[in-house]
């Protein structure tokens, strides 16, 4: 999931976290035959806090990936832009 969200530069960890927030009430209902493996709520709810900080740190590290190639494109737009004015400067 992490890798998803930071190789798509629309999608963000915090949309990621704010669905499982808000949808952990239900996680937590649709888990409860783990309970019975001694499985208690409190732990079903700090494997999906541990689940959104494995996210994170995933997206940090593959966020750097489209943030290189957004900035080598726009580099490579001003460096065409520059070379045009310096062809248009001899005529």
């Amino acid at each position: 999931m992490g890798i998803l969200t930071g190789l798509l530069p629309g999608l963000h960890v915090n949309n990621i976290a704010l669905i499982l927030l808000s949808a952990s009430g239900s996680i937590v209902v649709f888990a409860a035959p783990l309970n019975s493996y001694g499985l208690s709520n409190d732990f079903i709810l700090l494997l999906i806090a541990g689940f959104i900080i494995s996210v994170s740190v995933s997206h940090t590290f593959h966020d750097v990936i489209p943030t290189t190639f957004i900035y080598l494109s726009a580099l490579l737009m001003k460096i065409q832009h520059f070379q045009f004015f310096l062809h248009m400067s001899y005529f």
